[in-house]
This record gives structure tokens, sequence and C-alpha cells, in this order.
């Protein structure tokens, strides 16, 4: 019995050792990117920013028409816009979306009559990290946030 057991770690040490060695730098780099992003799929967060509106028939759309079709676009999507000071001092709008009952992103949307942004806010249960200035998320939630921009074009595309 000994000998058969002396015998599988010898099999076992000799299957190990056969592996490569990596160098140290790989290592911890290996290391640093798994702690940064922990969790399944990550991807580096899509912010929208400064999105130029151009006007149908060259008429300018006013403040008030550009926040009508993001809250549009949202409800369209199932974002839930929630009332902000600053949106009735400066235009910017607040949505989240809740996948699931277990999901949660939270964007804000400032806006004006020439130009919008998508910015992440929040989430929960969507392994958020952070780590050396880039910031990671579940890969759905720039799927999300990606139809939610299109929703908004398509809105601000259909005003006459």
């Amino acid at each position: 019995m000994k000998i058969r057991l002396l015998s599988v770690i010898v099999i076992l040490i000799s299957t190990f050792a056969a592996f490569p060695t990596y160098a140290s730098d790989d290592y911890e780099n290996t290391e640093k990117r798994y702690s940064c992003h922990r969790g399944h799929s990550p991807a580096e967060i899509q912010d929208y920013k400064d999105i130029v509106i151009t006007p149908v028939n060259k008429k300018p759309l006013s403040a008030e028409q550009v926040r009508q079709a993001i809250a549009q676009a949202a409800r369209k999507n199932k974002w839930i816009i929630t009332e902000t000071a600053n949106e009735k001092a400066g235009g910017q709008i607040e949505a989240s979306l809740l996948v699931r009952n277990k999901h949660t992103a939270v964007v804000e949307i400032p806006y004006t009559a020439e130009k919008y942004s998508i910015l992440y806010k929040n989430s929960v249960n969507m392994n958020y990290a952070s780590c050396n200035n880039t910031r990671y998320i579940h890969r759905n939630y720039n799927v999300w946030v990606n139809r939610l921009q299109s929703a908004i074009a398509a809105e601000l595309d259909a005003i006459k």
C-alpha cells in the first residue's frame, strides 16, 4: 500500500513539474487583472459623452424636447426615470434599470438642446470594479446602455 501511494505521489510530482513556469511579472499582471474585475464576463464601462443632436429639418430642438425624447426612450426600454434636483435646474435625468429583480444599473443623463451624455452612476449585483483608472462591470451593462442610447437617438430623429 505504501509503495502504491509513493508511486502516485511520484507521478503527480513529475506531472506538475512538466507544466511550464511563467515569469513573475506575468503572474503579477494576471493577478492584478483578475483582482480588478472579479465575476463573470467583465467589460470596460462604456460611457456615451457629449453626443451631438443633429436637428431634423434644420430646426433646432428645445431642451424640453430632448428631455421628452430621453424619457420616452427610457420608458420604452424599461428604464425608470427618477426626478433629481439637478434635472429641474440644469437638464439631467437619472435612469435605473432592474433586470430579473436581481441586477440594477443606474445612469445619469445630462442634456442640453444640443447634446446629451449617458454616464455610469451606480449598479447593484453587476460585479463593478475600478482598477488603475479603468472601470469594469458585467458585459450586459454595456448592452443595456447601448440599447438605451440607440432608442434615444431614434426618439430624437422622430421629432419633426
